[in-house]
């Protein structure tokens, strides 16, 4: 029987209310866009997408780097495109039910299960729950890494090890269509709280739930950005994720 083991958090007000709330912002306060991707140090997978891109590009020619896979796989009919009123440049746009944007991951390269740190910008222009915004996958519904829709305004980030779910909420968020948001994402199976940490538009949440490991039959074994299946459209631009836990 699947072990759900959700903790539906309380709002931080501000994200000076606690200690560790993190301080990154990828595309920052005073709108101006990050100065550029460099796969070194604690970070892995860096995607600007700074100019246009196809199916089998590799993502260098767009202003993105990655310590593994580079080279872009669409389905469907995900693409590149102009960003909406609000970014630079290009997006990934994501129209219909089952398209995605795939990255092969190998022995971890491009995300670590133990640690790390997503960031990337988010703009949803038809919302439905349940719309997936990336996965990392082992296996589906056991095995996963995932940030959905949920709910009328809100999102939630879950980790999934070995068939036990550590989840935050991002409730009452506000979260609207049609407008950019910055999304930080955070996870660490250490034994320290929180061990998943969500912020967007503001509001943070966290799990104090220890991760449980991830089943060894189960690598991950590929970054999708993606529907899933729902009616959600939407598009994202400057995907980072990091090694380790930032601050």
């Amino acid at each position: 029987m699947k072990k759900y083991l959700f903790l539906f958090l309380i709002f931080l007000a501000t994200p000076a209310s606690a200690g560790f709330e993190s301080v990154i912002q990828y595309y920052n306060a005073a709108g101006e866009a990050p100065t550029g991707c460099s796969c070194t140090g604690d970070v892995l997978f860096c995607w600007e997408m700074t100019a246009d891109f196809v199916d089998t590009d590799n993502i260098s020619g767009s202003g993105g780097c990655s310590v593994g896979d580079s080279t872009i796989t669409f389905t469907s009919d995900a693409a590149g495109e102009p960003c909406p009123t609000g970014r630079d440049d290009y997006c990934v746009h994501i129209p219909t039910s089952y398209d995605s944007v795939d990255f092969d991951i190998s022995s971890e390269d491009i995300i670590h299960l133990d640690e790390g740190t997503i960031t990337f910008d988010l703009y949803v222009d038809t919302w439905a729950p349940g719309t997936r915004i990336f996965s990392v996958l082992g296996a589906e519904g056991t095995d996963e890494i995932v940030f959905h829709l949920d709910g009328t305004e809100d999102v939630r980030f879950t980790y999934e090890g070995d068939d036990t779910r550590s989840s935050a909420l991002v409730g009452s968020a506000a979260l609207s269509v049609d407008t950019w948001y910055s999304v930080i994402l955070k996870w660490t199976n250490a034994d320290v709280d929180p061990n998943v940490y969500a912020e967007v538009n503001g509001a943070s949440f966290y799990s104090n739930i220890n991760l449980a490991a991830w089943n060894v039959a189960n690598p991950p074994t590929i970054l999708r950005i993606t529907s899933r299946g729902y009616a959600g459209v939407y598009y994202v631009k400057n995907f980072k994720i990091y090694s380790t836990w930032q601050e």
